[in-house]
């Protein structure tokens, strides 16, 4: 279990952001799942209450649909999305390396996803044009959720077989 900033998460990986600040098309965990959020409403504070705020949202991983309603003010989990690098492609397997470490990248292998996300990024590798991919990783789950053509990578690319 993580902490931050007083809060204590449930999901490794995953920071606090208040409801306040949430936004469609982000990610938030709702029912302990990752879930893009597809619905925001904001509810006028009643007699019994101040600001609601109901986020709708669907699975990452299962296309579930799940709904929560918390105070406009209550931090809420949020998983991990970051952009990593594709160093190879092996097997079916993406090595991805974080694309803004610094000093030691460290390395990732997942799936290469099903679909035209999957062939999108076999197609930018073979052609010389490695891109970075958005990564969601939430817990033990993890799943590659876009790509990102980026034609200044190749130095990245070169510098990392050399090591």
């Amino acid at each position: 279990m993580a902490e931050f900033e007083g809060l204590s998460t449930d999901t490794p990986g995953a920071h606090p952001k208040q409801a306040s600040a949430l936004r469609q098309d982000e990610y938030v965990m709702l029912k302990e799942r990752p879930c893009k959020i597809v619905g925001l409403t904001t509810s006028s504070p009643g007699k019994h209450g101040g600001t609601k705020v109901t986020i709708v949202g669907v699975d990452a991983f299962t296309g579930q649909e799940y709904q929560d309603v918390v105070p406009i003010t209550e931090n809420c989990e949020v998983p991990l999305v970051k952009d990593y690098a594709v160093t190879y492609i092996d097997n079916g397997f993406l090595i991805l390396v974080e694309h803004d470490s610094e000093n030691f990248p460290k390395e990732k292998v997942l799936e290469i996803p099903e679909g035209d996300l999957g062939d999108k990024i076999v197609a930018h590798y073979l052609d010389g044009d490695p891109p970075l991919v958005t990564v969601l990783s939430a817990g033990r789950e993890e799943k590659v959720l876009d790509i990102k053509a980026d034609r200044n990578l190749g130095h990245l690319h070169a510098d990392l077989r050399h090591t």
